[in-house]
């Protein structure tokens, strides 16, 4: 049974088309380091706007029940 995730079917399709057979290796490194990059900066961009959405609204009820 195939319980992957659409993101992680996206990059089996990406990665099979890829020519990798014909791809030196450092290219083949380079372009996976590259999506792999691309992956972790979007997740980091992700979680600090949810911090950052779970902190004002923290300081906006603060500031409420004070006030």
């Amino acid at each position: 049974m195939h319980m992957a995730s659409g993101k992680g079917d996206l990059f089996e399709l990406f990665i099979r088309f890829l020519p990798f057979r014909f791809m030196p290796w450092w290219l083949q490194l380079t372009v996976i380091a590259a999506i792999v990059a691309i992956v972790v900066a979007a997740w980091t961009i992700k979680r600090t706007r949810k911090i950052a959405a779970r902190r004002a609204a923290r300081t906006k009820a603060e500031a409420t029940a004070e006030g």
